[in-house]
């Protein structure tokens, strides 16, 4: 019983041991699973853009710095930039050394080594102070404030500061202290857009009260804090300041006994180890690099005065960074200008239609960009004032889509519809403004007179053409008398009675049978005034020769009148309406033409030139005829297609067609494509 109870004993407590290795075991397993696979550190890059020069845009220049892990850049050969703006012509370089902002805080604390203090203070403005462009401020720690010093002479000063820190006796206030740093150092980054650095200088440090705050101030400013021991025996406050700059995101240096040695031609002491070393890192903070390029105006086109320019930097260690500046191109307001017509004098003629013959004057503007940035029109808004007030005398117009030509010129139409009182003469006042794609905007101002006339009457009267031609009046035929049937030779006629030829012999009288003609032999029988045969072939001949000689004198008189015309004009006389077929005929027509409704008559200085029937409802003349013209003079000066007449109502309505040398009515030349109203007896 005991045995058992014993084994029992001995099986749990196996049972026991072996859940506990099993749980040992599984959370060892747990943990090794969560412990992560350790990552390369990617470097920290910071930096800045100084500035940007757009004063010759599209050239920009932009000045940058740049960190990696607080370590200024002296060089970009291991990086890559891209620019987001579209350009051309991208050059880098490095720019010459830049200025810089320093402030030194002097923890002149009591017990501190201020022979080192001093020695590292000197060391420090010897090796960075180039001149007036630095900006390098001084703060000891003294009672009951902290006093700024800014370097104006470097021999002047240094001695100022070695008095002072040599009647210091602050026996703590380490935060205070730093607290004034801070502030100077965003005042300077403020006024100066330099790099800056803030430097704390001492030996140990006696209480961190209210430090941690005041570094996590600087963390939240971007501002690096450095801190340097300079001392001899206090070493037991080295990791302290190390802490500290390092939660500051700022560098350490340990300036034990100073750091000296004499240089070998001189008795002058140089500096040496992490001193020195971190005086030729600070004054790489002065490395300034200058991006230059010129922006591609035809693709990337200016849309806002104000631009942004991001440059983004990848390094080769994986490292990136994006710098973003906003800048303004020194955009100027365009200048605008009328340049057609020049004389605003738009005229308006109501017409015998009841329609107005214009109701538009085309504008012409001129645009010219003094900063030199070719840039689109946007709007362009048309007003028109009451002469010499703010009235409007019509609502403001907008155009959009405006085109603008290769010398920068576009075309607005002035709708002139609401001008419709005639016999009026309005002076109104045009302002038309011009808006580009970057808000900038010009205008100008111009005086109009728009005149609104009516039709001018005609004081002939016309005659009506709405009088349809007889048609139970035939035309004569003029039929001549039959040659089939010869006239007696042995019968004498009367030579002043002509035969009747359309009266025939009546059917119902027989000629008498007891009374028979006495036929008389032909060569004893003359009769008196009968022509002969040979007089006949006579008169023939001469009657050919005569219309052969006139149809040649026609043509040599016609072609002379056409050269005289040059200086010469046609006259329009009173219109005649023809009738009836004969009065067609005699005008050398036939019954199937049109309506012949009036003439032009040559003046009497040109008699070799024909009457012109016009005899179209659009009547044109030119040079040919093949040209689509209904009469042609066949001249050099005379256009293909030179002026048309064209009757409305009761009316004539003279046009000229383009022609080369124009046409005049009354001595006054008519504006090509403007229809004029003419009267008998006009001059054209």
């Amino acid at each position: 019983m005991y045995k058992r109870l014993k084994q029992a004993r001995f099986n749990i407590l196996l049972v026991l041991l072996a859940f506990i290795l099993s749980g040992m075991m599984g959370t060892l397993s747990v943990h090794a699973q969560d412990i992560p696979t350790p990552t390369p550190s990617i470097p920290n890059l910071t930096g800045s853009i100084l500035e940007i020069n757009a004063d010759y845009f599209p050239q920009v220049q932009a000045h940058f710095t740049l960190q990696k892990e607080r370590v200024p850049v002296g060089e970009l050969d291991n990086y890559r930039l891209t620019l987001n703006e579209t350009q051309q012509a991208l050059r880098l370089s490095q720019a010459e050394q830049g200025s810089i902002n320093v402030v030194i805080m002097v923890d002149a604390i009591i017990g501190s080594d201020i022979d080192l203090l001093q020695d590292a203070l000197h060391n420090l403005l010897g090796g960075i102070y180039i001149g007036q462009a630095d900006h390098i401020s001084v703060i000891v720690g003294s009672s009951p404030t902290h006093i700024r010093y800014e370097v104006d002479n470097l021999g002047d000063f240094l001695s100022q500061i070695d008095q002072i820190i040599l009647n210091s006796s602050v026996p703590y206030g380490l935060a205070s202290l730093l607290q004034s740093g801070l502030s100077e150092a965003l005042n300077l980054r403020g006024t100066y857009d330099n790099p800056t650095q803030a430097i704390l200088l001492g030996s140990y440090i006696y209480s961190i009260i209210d430090v941690d705050t005041v570094i996590q101030q600087y963390r939240q400013a971007d501002l690096s804090l450095d801190m340097i021991q300079s001392h001899r025996i206090r070493s037991s406050f080295t990791e302290t300041y190390r802490t500290l700059a390092s939660e500051a995101q700022g560098g350490f240096v340990e300036n034990l006994n100073g750091f000296l040695a004499p240089a070998p031609t001189s008795n002058n002491a140089i500096v040496l180890g992490e001193l020195a070393t971190y005086i030729a890192q600070l004054n790489k903070m002065r490395t300034i690099f200058k991006i230059e390029y010129t922006m591609d105006a035809l693709l990337d086109v200016p849309a806002s005065v104000s631009r942004t320019l991001e440059l983004s930097i990848q390094g080769n260690d994986g490292s990136s960074l994006i710098l973003a500046e906003d800048y303004n191109p020194p955009y100027q307001n365009p200048n605008v200008a009328i340049t057609i017509p020049t004389n605003l004098s738009p005229q308006r003629t109501l017409l015998e239609s009841r329609i107005f013959d214009v109701n538009k004057q085309p504008i012409t503007l001129q645009v010219e960009f003094p900063d030199q940035i070719q840039r689109p029109i946007e709007l362009v808004r048309l007003s028109v004032f009451e002469s010499g007030t703010e009235n409007l005398v019509q609502p403001t117009v907008q155009f959009t889509n405006i085109a603008l030509a290769q010398n920068n010129q576009f075309t607005i139409d002035w709708d002139l519809r609401a001008f419709s009182e005639v016999n009026t003469t309005r002076e109104v006042d045009l302002y038309i403004e011009v808006i580009d794609s970057v808000g900038l905007s010009s205008a100008v101002k111009a005086v109009a007179n728009v005149g609104v006339f009516n039709v001018v009457v005609p004081t002939a009267t016309l005659l009506s053409t709405n009088t349809p031609l007889p048609t139970n009046t035939p035309l004569p035929t003029n039929t001549p008398p039959s040659t089939n049937t010869p006239l007696p030779t042995n019968t004498p006629l009367p030579t002043n009675t002509p035969l009747p030829t359309n009266t025939p012999l009546p059917t119902n009288t027989p000629l008498p049978t007891t009374t028979p003609f006495a036929i008389l032999p032909t060569s004893s029988t003359v009769v008196p005034n009968a022509p002969t045969y040979v007089d006949r072939l006579l008169v023939l001949i001469l009657s050919g020769l005569v219309g052969f000689l006139a149809v040649v004198v026609l043509f040599l008189r016609r072609t002379m009148a056409g050269k005289q015309l040059v200086n010469q004009s046609v006259q329009v006389v009173k219109t005649v309406l023809l009738r009836n077929r004969t009065e067609i005929a005699k005008a050398g027509g036939s019954a199937a033409m049109y309506r012949i409704v009036a003439y032009l008559h040559p003046k009497s200085s040109l008699p070799g030139l024909a009457s012109i029937p016009i005899n179209r409802p659009r009547f044109i003349i030119g040079r040919e005829i093949g040209a689509g013209c209904n009469y042609a003079i066949p001249q050099n000066y005379i256009s293909s297609q030179h002026f048309s007449i064209k009757q409305m109502n009761d009316k004539f309505v003279i046009l000229d067609l383009n022609s080369s040398n124009g046409t005049r009515v009354n001595g006054v030349r008519l504006q090509p494509q403007k229809e004029y109203i003419i009267s008998s007896g006009d001059t054209i």
